[in-house]
């Protein structure tokens, strides 16, 4: 850290001390009127302690215009408050800027400021600030009210500290219940223990109203029961450019009652800043939006280390979104480092946020949890186009009597949201409505966008559709490197429901132990598929996806479809999942999806415990099925019955003309009945009565295919033979079986040597069977070795049937097919992680290079064939384009650039000013394919040689310790000493991780150190005050 010693010259230093000494004097004030007031004031001079012991009673405006006085009450509640009938304000504390007065143990009550005097001045009940440094120690402002703002004072300029006071029962007509704050570097300062209780606004703030460039420190404070009864924010009210800084504190129990108004404890516009750390923001409440927080507008809000918990919108008809939180504007939010949201509630939408308008929202390692909200989204509901970040969190246990237990996602018709989810957990979240309640965990519609990455998404319940994911409307999930977990669905889809046209790709992930509980006919399935929606399903660089564990009450345990969907699996393996409805244990498909393939894929050991037909019941008119590279053994089927039509058990049933099935370089063998029999792919009736027959739904190239049913070579229609099927010459198929007779099925002597949990699996041969899914089949599906392997075949050994007969000529390698599959790569995802120059520091003149270290966050290695752009602002001007940079990032991975290196740009030249604004842009112009666009810029300021900050003491003072007077010093009496230091630079502030020091010296000998000062000093703020 650096650090800036001051040092005031010490002889001088003596001096003053000495003088200071020889003039400081107690003075009592002899009276209770104005007049005694102001005579003590009158005979005072700067350092004197005015001793009041006695409650005055003010019938005028007292003014106080002398620099350096100290007035304390000697007594138990000392007051200083208006005589009967005065109704204006009380005081006016204007002793100069830089110049102190301390007020200590006194309570300003009961003004009555009606605006009577001339010119109607009604702000500040009891007083208002204009300049100095204010401070109040051990103080009470109570039961004062203003028909306008500030009940108890208007500060509008200088420094006021308030120091384990007692705000309370304050009352405004408008803004600012206790306190309004204004003009450009004015300073409110509340600290060690002081509460605002108990105050009311007519309009904004019923604690404190913040306004133009003003700073409001709260730190070690309580901020209690303050109400607006008609208007917006509960506590605070933040407008224009003002800063608001809450640390260490409670905001609790506030709240706004007045219809459609917002804000139960904070209320933000213009560019204001609120920052809240190590707080807690708790049951607050508000009739209209935000239980806690409302942002009309504002410019940022940070939250860190804080409890956000038990607010609550209340308004029952709509118009109460955002239990905790809502955001309609373009304000940016920070919550992060252990914050805790929870138990917010609203009637509305969004339990704990709602996120609209344009807001950017990111947070991070926090916990978001026992949300609920009546409206979609047990914690959070998004509308509108904003974009919402979260990274290392857990959000957990929300819950929501609509739809999305934690997330609903609700695009507008052009653009849409942006949900983005890194290393976190969604898990025991729920809808608990009866009818249309989807999503267990996000109900994701309209034009939205969310990408999931390395997160567990687990134990989500809905009583209706979607354990896990809703999508519908044009909604587009991604999920990366992520867990779908033990999600329930009680009607269908118990992982995924996706709906409409819109689009879901899964890239490794795992997706296990998800179920359905309730059977809904041909409707079940954990991904459900419905009208013209698409998912993807991928495998990651030769590991495999595992779609795992999962359970149906109804048709599907793993896919149902109807519309004209699109599903397409590549890489994975989708093993031990288990059905307990009629038909289709793995797949139930109506209609007439668009495509379904499933490629380098194995799907094995799943089950069907209900009678009924088949792994995949292709039951639709139409529709493209595909498996390529793919292993399709070891499923079982509880049927009891066998056959070509009713009643048979197979792992492919082909029932209606018009559909096609394509299978490629993959083993089709090894499936059966419950007791045994095996069946691989089926005929059905209505097939092979149709015109063309099997040869129009059925291709088969290079495979291994087990028991084919409900075809007969000796068919007097040559349509109806094996013979027909488009490739089958050149695959490995058994004989048929005819009708329902189980003379040639297969049986093992002992099905109790099948152990299912092991992943152990019926060989084609009946002789047993053999280990699959992660040694056997999980590399390099449809293979021609492997195909040999799994069958113990030699890769260059004849093709049989499994009757035995040869095939001249014909070997597994032979007429094999070549097959590419594509390659899925993710976008990159490009931030700034360091922006520098050379030299640091330039002279006008001087020519400067610029350099971006670039980081590539995603799990991809980004294009090898785009450039990468980075552009340099300065001052919000461009001033080089860094475009040579022509190589990919890998994954995780950092490059810098410069703008001269990789541009064809000079130097940029520095000016006269002392400081400029750079800023860096990766990717400014989109034209590489990203996750996330919102996080590709980076600013700094940049300091020439004249911009340096100008520190100065302007003024040195001390006080005496609790209970000595002044003008009772003597030898061993503490003194406290004081310096105020101001930055005249004009330009530059002082760093923000610098250090300030000051030391006092009393005759040349060092007796005091300050060295807690760590912010910086800005150029426009009032001095600071340094105690020693």
């Amino acid at each position: 850290m650096k650090r800036a010693y001051l040092c005031k010259l010490m002889g001088i230093l003596a001096l003053m001390l000495i003088a200071t000494t020889a003039k400081a004097t107690d003075i009592l004030v002899d009276g209770t009127d104005k007049a005694a007031l102001e005579a003590a004031i009158t005979a005072s001079q700067p350092g004197d302690v005015i001793i009041i012991s006695e409650s005055i009673s003010l019938d005028s405006k007292l003014t106080i215009n002398k620099a350096g006085l100290y007035f304390k009450g000697v007594g138990d509640d000392i007051a200083i408050q208006p005589a009967s009938g005065y109704t204006e304000r009380l005081v006016e504390l204007v002793p100069g800027n830089g110049n102190r007065l301390t007020f200590e143990n006194l309570t300003f009550t009961g003004a009555n400021n009606l605006g009577n005097a001339a010119g109607g001045e009604k702000d500040g009940g009891f007083g208002r600030i204009a300049n100095g440094t204010i401070e109040f120690i051990g103080c009470k402002l109570t039961n004062n009210y203003t028909a306008e703002h500030g009940a108890a004072f208007d500060i509008y300029g200088g420094s006021t500290t308030f120091t384990t006071c007692e705000i309370s029962g304050n009352r405004a007509g408008k803004n600012g219940g206790s306190l309004r704050v204004r003009g450009n570097g004015t300073q409110l300062i509340l600290q060690d223990g002081t509460v605002v209780t108990g105050n009311q606004s007519g309009e904004r703030g019923a604690a404190i109203y913040a306004q133009d460039e003003s700073v409001t420190t709260v730190t070690n404070c309580e901020i209690l029961a303050n109400t607006s009864p008609t208007s917006d924010g509960g506590a605070f009210a933040s407008v224009n450019s003002a800063q608001v800084t809450v640390s260490n504190s409670k905001v609790n129990g506030n709240s706004t009652i007045g219809d459609t108004k917002n804000g139960g404890a904070f209320w933000m516009a213009g560019t204001s800043i609120v920052t809240i750390d190590n707080s807690e923001i708790k049951n607050n409440s508000v009739l209209g939006r935000g239980g806690a927080f409302y942002a009309e507008g504002g410019k940022q809000l940070t939250v860190t280390n804080s409890k956000i918990t038990g607010n609550k919108s209340t308004k029952t008809n709509g118009g109460a979104t955002g239990g905790a939180f809502d955001f309609p504007s373009s304000i940016v939010v920070n919550i992060s480092n252990n914050s805790e949201i929870s138990g917010n509630e609203t009637p509305d939408r969004g339990g704990a946020f709602s996120v609209r308008g344009t807001a950017k929202v990111s947070i991070s390692d926090s916990k978001i949890f026992g949300n609920s909200s009546t409206g979609n989204g047990g914690a959070f509901f998004l509308e509108a186009t904003p974009v919402l970040k979260i990274d290392n969190c857990e959000i957990a246990n929300n819950e929501t009597l609509s739809q999305g237990g934690a997330f609903s996602v609700d695009g507008n018709n052009t653009i849409g949201d942006t949900l983005y989810i890194r290393n976190s957990t969604i898990t025991g979240n729920k809808t608990i409505g009866t009818s249309n309640k989807q999503g267990g965990a996000f109900y994701l519609k309209g034009i939205s966008s969310t990408y999931v990455y390395n997160s567990e998404i687990s134990n989500n319940k809905t009583p209706d559709r979607g354990g896990a994911f809703s999508t519908e409307g044009t909604a587009k999930l991604n999920v990366y490197d992520s867990k779908i977990l033990n999600n329930t669905a009680y009607s269908k889809g118990g992982a995924f429901e996706v709906e409409g046209t819109s689009t879901v790709n899964i890239y490794g992930s795992l997706i296990k132990g998800n179920s359905i509980r309730t059977a809904v006919k041909d409707e079940d399935g954990n991904f459900i598929l419905n009208a013209d929606s698409k998912i993807q399903i991928y495998g990651q660089d030769g590991t495999t996806l595992l779609v795992a564990d999962n359970t149906g009450a109804g048709n599907g345990a793993v896919f149902a479809t109807t519309g004209t969907p699109t599903l397409y699996v590549e890489g994975t393996s989708i093993i031990e999942n288990e059905s307990y409805g009629e038909h289709g244990g793995i797949m139930q498909s109506d209609d007439k999806p668009t495509a379904v393939s499933f490629i380098n894929t194995t799907i094995a050991n799943n089950k069907k415990w209900r009678s009924g037909d088949s792994m995949f019941f292709l039951n639709g008119p139409g529709g493209t099925f595909n498996f390529i590279n793919t292993t399709v053994a070891g499923n079982r089927s509880g049927s009891a019955t066998f056959g070509p039509d009713a009643g048979a058990s197979t792992a492919i049933a082909i029932r209606e003309p018009g559909t096609k099935v394509n299978i490629i370089n993959s083993i089709l063998a090894g499936n059966s009945t419950k007791e045994g029999k095996a069946g691989d792919l089926k005929i059905r009736d209505k097939v092979r009565d149709d015109a063309k027959g099997v040869a129009d739904v059925l291709t088969i190239q290079n495979s291994i295919v087990g028991y084919i049913i409900g075809l007969d070579p000796a068919d007097a229609n040559e349509a109806k033979r094996p013979s027909a099927i488009p490739g089958i010459a050149s695959s490995n198929y058994n004989a048929y079986i005819q009708n329902n007779s189980a003379d040639y099925a297969w049986q093992t002597t002992d099905v109790s040597g099948i152990n299912w949990e092991e992943g152990l699996q019926y060989t084609a041969f009946g002789a047993g069977y053999y280990p699959v899914a992660e040694d056997a089949l999980a590399v390099g599906l449809g293979d021609p070795a492997l195909l040999a392997a799994a069958l113990n075949l030699d890769v260059d050994a004849p093709l049989t049937d499994q009757l035995g007969t040869i095939r001249e000529g014909e070997t597994i390698t032979s007429g094999a097919i070549e097959y590419v599959t594509p390659i899925l790569s993710v976008p990159a995802d490009f931030t700034i992680e360091n922006l520098r120059w050379t030299p640091v520091n330039p002279a006008p003149g001087d020519g400067v290079t610029f350099f971006a270290t670039i980081k590539n966050n995603s799990i991809d290695a980004s294009p090898a064939d785009s450039k990468l752009e980075v552009e340099f602002q300065v001052n919000g001007a461009t001033v080089r384009i860094a475009d040579e940079y022509a190589k990919s990032i890998p994954a995780d991975e950092e490059v810098e650039i410069s703008s001269t290196a990789h541009g064809t740009g000079a130097l940029w030249v520095v000016g006269k000013n002392p400081t400029y604004t750079v800023r860096a842009l990766v990717n400014a112009q989109q034209t590489i394919e990203e996750t996330d666009y919102e996080n590709n810029a980076s600013e700094e300021a940049l300091l020439t040689v004249n911009g340096k900050a100008d520190v100065k003491i302007t003024h040195v003072s001390w006080d005496l310790a609790e209970g000595v007077l002044k003008g009772n010093l003597k030898a061993g009496n503490a003194i406290v000493f004081s310096a105020v230091i101001d930055n005249q630079s004009g330009v530059v502030n002082t760093p923000t991780d610098s250090l300030t020091d000051v030391i006092f010296f009393v005759n040349d000998e060092p007796v005091s150190w300050n060295n807690d000062h760590t912010q910086a000093i800005l150029v426009d703020d009032a001095p600071f005050v340094y105690r020693g």
